[in-house]
């Protein structure tokens, strides 16, 4: 199965910091839907060939995880559009990703992931040319959300879910 040796203290410091504290290790069976808020279409293999590995969970993942049905009613109820609620949620930069599509997709096979909660990230983590200075520097994205790390994913591992 997919990442079953794979342990948190293996990934990159990038990777890890993208949590708050240390995630849950966690099988996900074949069939488990999974969303994300993308310039990108799923199907477009980034990150070296592989498919993106950070993702949601359109059925909540736990009690405070409102899945996508309830993220989607929260963005409404506070009056902001869903990607963008999205994003201060899952703490992603403006250079990260443009989160302008919802692209939605279920595993072809089981896979390990690791499941937490994410952690504040700057807003923008860019520079003023001229200056040099950091733009924004103390703008956070909110997060907290609930996110899943599956490394190693491939186009052969996941199927568009409509």
């Amino acid at each position: 199965m997919l990442n079953e040796t794979l342990t948190f203290e293996s990934l990159r410091p990038a990777d890890q910091g993208a949590f708050i504290g240390t995630p849950e290790k966690r099988a996900l069976p074949a069939g488990f839907r999974l969303y994300k808020f993308t310039q990108y279409a799923a199907h477009r293999t980034a990150f070296d060939g592989a498919v993106t590995p950070w993702w949601s969970s359109v059925d909540p993942l736990d009690a405070s995880d409102p899945g996508l049905a309830g993220t989607l009613e929260r963005a409404e109820r506070v009056g902001s559009s869903p990607n963008e609620f999205a994003r201060a949620r899952a703490a992603v930069t403006l250079e990260w990703n443009a989160m302008t599509n919802l692209e939605r997709v279920r595993l072809i096979s089981p896979v390990w992931a690791f499941v937490g909660r994410c952690r504040t990230q700057r807003l923008s983590v860019s520079t003023d040319e001229r200056t040099g200075a950091m733009l924004a520097p103390n703008v956070y994205l909110i997060g907290g959300a609930w996110q899943l790390f599956i490394p190693n994913l491939s186009w052969v591992d996941i199927a568009l879910d409509v």
